[in-house]
C-alpha cells in the first residue's frame, strides 16, 4: 500500500477553505486507495477537535504542533515601530502587524525531520503556503498544493489602493508572499486549484510540473433544508474576515456601493458573516440593517435567507469557496470580475459580473425586483456546480494524479 505525509497548515476540516481539500482527500485516499497516511499539521485556536478525532479513523499516525506566536523580524519592528504606535488607522496598524509578522514554526520543521526520519513516504503532500520550511532530502514525491497565488493578490490590491502609505504596504506584503512561493519551490510538483493559477505560476516559474485540480463542493451537504425562510431584500457577504482582501472588499461595498441600493430600499438588510472581523468590520454594524456576525458554526441558515450574495473583491486568485458553496445552494451572485476569475468554466447567466460599483449596486436593485430572473440564476446556478464543481470529481481527481505519479 502507497504511503503519504500530509502537512497541514491546521488541522484539517471543511471549516477552512485552506484545509477543506485535504479533509476530504484523506478520507478519499483512505478508503479508495488504501494509503498508509501520516498527518502532520499545525493547531490553530479556533479549531474543532471534533475533526482531529474522525480523522483518527484515517490516519496510522497524527502529530500535532502548536501553531507558532509568529514572532516580528527586529529590522522590520523597528523601521515601524512609531508608525503601528501613532498612527490612528486601525487598518494600517493590522497590515504593519502582518507585514512585520515572520510566519515560521520551528515546532512544524523538526516534527517533520523526525518523522521522515523514522519513517520512509512514497509520497508527502502539503498544503501550507503560509508557512516554509526546509523540506527534508529523501527519495519521496513531493506535491505542493497551491491554492492561491498570494503575491497577485497583494499586488492586486495595491493598484486599487488609493492611500500611499497602505499601497506601499501591499507591495511589501506581495513581495513577503513571493519570498514564501521562492521557498516552496523545493517541491516536485505543484497542484493548481484554477487554470488561471496556473497560468500565473508556469510565467514566473517555467521549469514547474503544474496540475489542476478545481476545489470541489459538497453538493448534497449544500442543498437548501427548506427550514429556513428567505428574508425579503436582504444581501449576504461570505467570508473570512481576517484576511486583507476580504476586510477590503467589505469595506468598498458599505462605502460605495450599498449606500446606492438601502436608497431604493427602506427593509434592505446586509449580513457580513465570517471568522475573526476586525475592528473596522465590526465598526459597520447598527441595529437596523448591517450586522456582522463573526464566526458562524454553520453558513448554510444565512445562505439559505439570504435573497443575494454578494462578491465584491477587487483583489484576489484561486477559486472563490464562498461563490461555490453560495452557487450549489442555489443563491443568485453578483460579483466583481475578480471574484469569479478562478472559475475555469463558462458561468453564462448563472452570476451577474459587474464592473463598476454604479453598476454593482444597479444589478442588485434589478435582481431584487426580479422573482423570475432570481429563480432561473438558481437553477443555472444549482446544474453548474453539479456538472463542474462536485467534491466526488475533485478528490477523485487527486487520487489518480498521486497513482499516476507512483506509476501504480
Amino acid at each position: 500500500m502507497p504511503s503519504i505525509l500530509i502537512i497541514s497548515e491546521k488541522i484539517p476540516s471543511p471549516e477552512f477553505a485552506s484545509t477543506t481539500r485535504t479533509y476530504h482527500a484523506i478520507k478519499h485516499l483512505f478508503t479508495k486507495y488504501k494509503f498508509k497516511i501520516t498527518l502532520v499539521s499545525l493547531s490553530a485556536l479556533d479549531e474543532s477537535p471534533q475533526y482531529l478525532n474522525e480523522l483518527k479513523g484515517y490516519c496510522e499516525d497524527i502529530h500535532i504542533v502548536d501553531q507558532p506566536q509568529y514572532s516580528s523580524n527586529w529590522s522590520r519592528q523597528r523601521l515601524f515601530y512609531a508608525a503601528k504606535e501613532f498612527l490612528p488607522s486601525l487598518k494600517i496598524k493590522s497590515l504593519l502587524s502582518s507585514i512585520t509578522n515572520v510566519r515560521y514554526s520551528l515546532g512544524l520543521q523538526r516534527k517533520i525531520e523526525d518523522v521522515t526520519s523514522k519513517k520512509k513516504f512514497d509520497l508527502i503532500y502539503c498544503n501550507c503556503f503560509a508557512l516554509y520550511f526546509s523540506l527534508p532530502k529523501t527519495n519521496s514525491i513531493s506535491i505542493f498544493d497551491a491554492q492561491s497565488v498570494e503575491s497577485v493578490t497583494f499586488y492586486q490590491m495595491a493598484k486599487v489602493e488609493r492611500n500611499l502609505f497602505i499601497k506601499l504596504i501591499y507591495l511589501l506584503q506581495s513581495y513577503k508572499a513571493k519570498y514564501y512561493e521562492n521557498k516552496c519551490l523545493l517541491f516536485d510538483n505543484w497542484i493548481c486549484i484554477c487554470s488561471a493559477d496556473d497560468k500565473i505560476l508556469k510565467s514566473r516559474y517555467p521549469f514547474l510540473k503544474t496540475y489542476v485540480i478545481p476545489f470541489g463542493i459538497d453538493v448534497d451537504y449544500y442543498k437548501s433544508s427548506g427550514i429556513y425562510k428567505e428574508e425579503i431584500h436582504s444581501l449576504a457577504m461570505i467570508a473570512s474576515m481576517n484576511v486583507p482582501h476580504n476586510i477590503h472588499a467589505a469595506l468598498h461595498f458599505c462605502n460605495n456601493i450599498y449606500p446606492i441600493v438601502r436608497s431604493s430600499f427602506q427593509d434592505i438588510k446586509f449580513y457580513i458573516v465570517g471568522r475573526n472581523p476586525p475592528p473596522e468590520i465590526l465598526s459597520l454594524a447598527n441595529t437596523s440593517d448591517i450586522f456582522v456576525t463573526g464566526y458562524v458554526n454553520d453558513i448554510r441558515p444565512y445562505l439559505e435567507k439570504a435573497t443575494l450574495v454578494v462578491i465584491p473583491q477587487l483583489a484576489g486568485t484561486g477559486t472563490k469557496v464562498k461563490v461555490l458553496e453560495a452557487m450549489a445552494m442555489g443563491k443568485p451572485i453578483i460579483s466583481t470580475s475578480i471574484g469569479v476569475s478562478g472559475l475555469d468554466y463558462p458561468i453564462d447567466d448563472s452570476i451577474i459580473i459587474a464592473y463598476t460599483p454604479k453598476k454593482f449596486a444597479n444589478s442588485i436593485i434589478e435582481l431584487l425586483n426580479n422573482e423570475k430572473l432570481r429563480l432561473d440564476m438558481r437553477n443555472k446556478s444549482i446544474s453548474y456546480i453539479e456538472s463542474h464543481y462536485s467534491l466526488n470529481y475533485s478528490t477523485e481527481q487527486l487520487g489518480i494524479l498521486l497513482m499516476r505519479l507512483l506509476n501504480m
